[in-house]
């Protein structure tokens, strides 16, 4: 029936324009009236510019919302009557292929139609054009020149877009300054992405000087308009307690609001404030649902963490397959974290057919992408010769990546292989200067090993870092500390205190810390002389394959 209507209509524009000269004029008066009027009906269901979620410095095109097919047709012949909005929405429809077929040649060339008539959105639209090569040969600076005709026409979307090229110095020269300038004439005027996007310049301190505060400032007013990317920020800015005081509950509230209007990164991060328990009452299922969520949106980071959940067993049965297939979506899609799990997996076995192969193949792609553990494990399987030829100058070469992105175990391997001389040629002080690194990130075993370089010629420092290491828990520090009382070497002689902290090494399974208390029972030296406990010690010890308890017993059993 509509299409009738328009045939009709079509038909009686004709047989007015074969009229008298005043049958034409004032059917064209009638005419432009009729088609205003259906115009104004239409718009009801092609609405102006709404369009999805934009990722910070990304120019913004404007159209029309989805709803009810609108007449085309009808569109077209006011259109061509000179109706410059009906030229604009024509633009748009080519653009984005609603309703019609996708044509940016067509869409190009009602948007300079209208552009010329002075239509703010088309000469914004132009410039979009322009800056993409949508339609025409791609040219910023031509699109420099639309965005400031539809920003002197007041289109605050035109503002943010020069503001984004600015930023990016695209057919201008790169000014953070001025980028700043036009994304606050367009925040000022109610545009919410430039809201958003000042924010971000404040929290980075990029064309101004960085003030969390004023951040989040400009991010709530963004929020306030339903910007979920803002809402998105709000929460980041109470967790981190940047420009706001740390608030995970207030955090969890604005991830929750953006998550609920369909923002991905908002659900992972709700999904890990109840995998934490911060800011919300622990509840691994409720991360494992908004993990779900987000990881069936496409976010990498949300597919990781659900195979996490999976390979834990955290509020899901435990299940290493299903966690492989989701570290495999999300290493495909760029997860360094993902190709770094999925390493481990094919390392260990788990949900995969064991295949060191694999897992080098994993580790070397998440190492290529800066991820400091998988350069480590990489090193790693160079120096055991696992799915790759032994090759320690190759371990070398990763440890040292991954140290210099600050992984403390591999800080500790360097120094290993320096003190060893493999893969390098052999330098103590490499050596004590990479444990040093390693203990100063908090490396235990490093602390231990770095007194160990230390116990030829400075007894003190031997001391300090023994203990140090041996107060966070190492056994064989602990066994070490107990041997410098014993010997009186960088503290006063002390038996007691070596068969303190003998015991201690002795009692989490250091063979050498039990042959000792065997030894100081036997000679009654901090404890009184006891053959039988001496005994006992030297057979656990023994046990554990320690030659020297072995040796012991057999003298004794004489």
């Amino acid at each position: 029936m509509r299409s009738q209507i328009v045939l009709n209509l079509s038909e009686w524009v004709m047989h007015l324009f074969t009229g008298t000269p005043v049958h034409q004029r004032y059917g064209m008066r009638l005419i432009l009236t009729i088609l205003s009027f259906c115009c104004i009906l239409l718009s009801f269901s092609c609405a102006k510019p709404a369009l999805n979620s934009l990722q910070q410095d990304d120019v913004r095109g404007q159209g029309v919302a989805q709803g009810p097919d609108p007449d085309v047709e009808l569109y077209r012949i006011a259109a061509e009557l000179g109706d410059a909005d009906s030229m604009f929405n024509l633009g748009v429809m080519y653009d984005n292929g609603q309703y019609v077929s996708q044509d940016y040649g067509k869409a190009v060339e009602w948007y300079r139609k209208a552009a010329a008539l002075g239509h703010a959105n088309a000469a914004n639209n132009l410039g979009v054009m322009y800056d993409k090569g949508q339609g025409v040969p791609q040219d910023h600076g031509r699109a420099i020149d639309w965005y400031l005709k539809a920003a002197e026409l007041g289109n605050t979307t035109a503002m943010f877009n020069l503001g984004v090229s600015y930023s990016k110095g695209e057919g201008v020269i790169q000014d953070h300054g001025k980028a700043v300038e036009l994304y606050r004439k367009a925040a000022e005027l109610g545009d919410a992405t430039a809201m958003f996007n000042l924010g971000i310049r404040y929290n980075k301190g990029q064309g101004v000087a960085k003030d969390h505060s004023k951040a989040w400032e400009w991010f709530r007013k963004a929020a306030e308009l339903e910007d979920p990317d803002a809402m998105f920020n709000l929460g980041v800015s109470y967790t981190k307690g940047e420009g706001v005081f740390q608030d995970h509950g207030k955090a969890v509230e604005w991830y929750r609001k953006a998550a609920e209007l369909g923002h991905a990164r908002a659900m992972t991060n709700l999904g890990y404030m109840y995998e934490t328990g911060k800011g919300v009452v622990q509840n691994y299922k409720m991360a494992v649902e908004w993990y779900r969520k987000a990881a069936e949106l496409g976010h990498a980071r949300a597919m990781n963490n659900l195979g996490n959940m999976y390979d834990k067993g955290k509020g899901v049965n435990q299940d290493f397959v299903i966690a492989v297939e989701w570290f495999r979506k999300a290493a495909e899609s760029g997860h360094e974290q993902a190709m770094y799990n999925l390493g481990i997996s094919y390392e260990r076995g788990e949900g995969v057919t064991q295949d060191h192969g694999k897992a080098t193949e994993w580790y070397l792609k998440a190492a290529e992408l800066g991820h400091a553990k998988a350069a480590n494990s990489l090193g790693f399987m160079y120096e055991k010769g696992l799915g790759v030829a032994l090759d320690h100058g190759k371990a070398v070469q990763w440890y040292r990546k991954s140290a210099e992105l600050g992984n403390a175990f591999a800080m500790f391997n360097l120094g290993y292989k320096y003190a060893k001389g493999e893969g390098v040629a052999k330098d103590y002080g490499m050596a004590v200067e990479w444990y040093r690194k390693a203990a100063e990130a908090g490396h235990v075993k490093a602390m231990n090993n770095l007194g160990y370089m230390y116990d030829d010629n400075d007894y003190e420092k031997a001391v300090e870092w023994y203990r140090k290491s041996a107060e966070l828990g190492h056994a064989r520090a602990m066994n070490n500390l107990g041997n410098m009382y014993e010997k009186g070497k960088g503290v006063v002689q002390n038996f007691e205190k070596a068969v303190e902290w003998y015991q201690k090494a002795a009692e989490l399974g250091n063979e050498d810390a039990m042959f000792n208390l065997g030894v100081m029972f036997s000679n009654g030296k901090g404890v009184d002389q006891d053959e039988e406990k001496s005994v006992e010690w030297f057979q656990k010890a023994a046990d554990l394959g320690h030659k020297e308890a072995m040796n012991n017993l057999g003298v004794l059993s004489e």
